[in-house]
């Protein structure tokens, strides 16, 4: 992946999630509206790992089936090309919950 603006798709956190990804040297920030993800990721050919928190933006957001938790904590893993990722995670604090994201890149920031 490069640096830029992507589309983002997770599957696993109770319910799909959509929204946008700012990938800049290695920093990943991405928003929805519910939840907020941020960390790093690291590419090695085209493999590509990453750890990633993911916050509550407010108080009000529905509760995922991990209770009341403000944040999880999340690593994913895959292959990767420049403009699309197929990645599988897992979630720390329920790890035989299985994740995956996609990412779709969308344009250069």
């Amino acid at each position: 992946m490069r640096n830029g603006v992507y589309r983002v798709w997770v599957q696993g956190l109770g319910r799909p999630f959509s929204g946008v990804a700012a990938l800049k040297d290695g920093a990943l920030f991405a928003a929805g509206k519910e939840f907020v993800y941020n960390g790093t990721v690291s590419t090695r050919g085209d493999w590509l790992t990453g750890d990633i928190a993911v916050k509550r933006l407010y108080p009000a957001a529905p509760t995922t089936p991990f209770g009341d938790r403000e944040t999880l904590h999340i690593a994913i893993e895959g292959h990767t090309g420049r403009e699309v990722a197929q990645l599988s995670g897992t979630i720390a604090e329920a790890p035989e919950t299985p994740l995956s994201v996609e990412f779709a890149f969308l344009c250069e920031a």
